[in-house]
């Protein structure tokens, strides 16, 4: 039998046609919705026993909520001698500062940054913004250090770099300081002007095997949305008007550089689940395409209409293969 953990809130319909599809002997567990841990001992005891008393062959963890009951349950999963497409808490919501710090450990290119533990005084940011400026940042991005959803982000994220005199930094320093606040730290990041990209990595089906990188596909926002091409805090409700994805994007410059890229740096994190990045990509005036990775996803919806479903019927793959695949590697990887 498989368990599959899922959010209380989720619909479940394609969920259970496609373990029906597979002809999978399956419970649905729910996931815990506070952090009491008796509430989410609970959901381990159901998602390690079934009532029927038959043994549970793997655990398809499908519970997103990047906080302290997420990673406490993907902690208990992981330790479990069932195999689990979890990975463990450290790995289950990467920090950006986590991100940035492993992209110069595998030399992967991101944006220009700093963070503000919302503790920074006024001149230690505007000296840090003025570090930005030598570089040649015109435009910054700010955003929580850490994050998911694209929460946090809204229409003042997006800020022009410019010095005139020392009131010139006073918009970006309230929005800095307003982000850490309400996010316990910002990221101040160079804003890339470019095409931005989603890739799919999946762990390998066998020990000693390489992952497996899906072709990208790119996020086209609407033009009318802002100057800068970024989506809003209020997604959730309303992107399937405010933005589409390009399914070819593959063949376009970048591409293979970018998946390249993230190959590396998903091999460096250890991980052994399935996970999205998000890249943009820029020519410079001299025609030399540049890949920056801007964002890792650990624990990216796989339900319904999500950037990680298009990515699969992109590559020809559909729920079934996914959740197929992702059950023998759990398995194969854990024996």
């Amino acid at each position: 039998m498989i368990s599959v953990i899922i959010e209380p809130s989720y619909d479940t319909r394609e969920l259970i046609k496609t373990l029906n599809n597979l002809q999978l002997d399956y419970q649905i567990v729910l996931g815990p919705t506070d952090d009491y841990f008796n509430n989410i001992n609970k959901t381990l005891q159901q998602a390690i026993k079934a009532p029927s008393g038959k043994p549970i062959r793997a655990i398809i963890n499908l519970y997103e909520e990047c906080n302290a009951r997420g990673q406490m349950l993907a902690d208990l999963l992981y330790n479990q001698p069932i195999p689990c497409t979890s990975p463990n808490a450290s790995l289950y919501d990467i920090t950006r500062y986590d991100l940035k710090s492993t992209c110069l450990k595998t030399n992967s290119k991101t944006p220009l940054y700093f963070f503000s533990e919302g503790m920074d005084s006024v001149d230690s940011i505007k000296l840090n913004l003025k570090g930005l400026m030598k570089k040649g940042v015109t435009n910054v991005f700010i955003k929580p250090g850490r994050g998911f959803n694209s929460i946090g982000i809204d229409k003042e994220s997006c800020q022009p770099l410019m010095f005139q005199d020392e009131s010139s930094f006073d918009t970006i320093i309230h929005k800095i300081e307003y982000v850490a606040q309400q996010f316990g730290s910002a990221l101040v990041e160079e804003y890339i002007d470019g095409k931005e990209i989603s890739i799919l990595i999946l762990p390998p089906l066998e020990l000693g095997q390489q992952p497996l990188v899906l072709k990208p596909v790119e996020f086209c926002f609407k033009k009318a949305l802002l100057d800068q091409n970024f989506i809003t805090n209020e997604w959730k409700l309303n992107y399937e008007i405010e933005y589409w994805y390009e399914e070819n994007a593959y063949d376009q410059e970048g591409c293979l550089e970018a998946m390249n890229m993230v190959k590396d740096v998903y091999q460096s994190f250890n991980f052994n689940t399935y996970v999205r990045f998000d890249i943009r990509i820029r020519k410079t005036s001299n025609n030399i395409v540049e890949c920056f990775l801007l964002d890792v996803n650990t624990c990216c919806s796989v339900i319904n209409y999500s950037t990680a479903v298009t990515i699969l019927k992109a590559n020809g793959k559909d729920n079934n293969w996914f959740v197929d695949y992702i059950i023998k590697s759990a398995t194969n990887l854990k024996k």
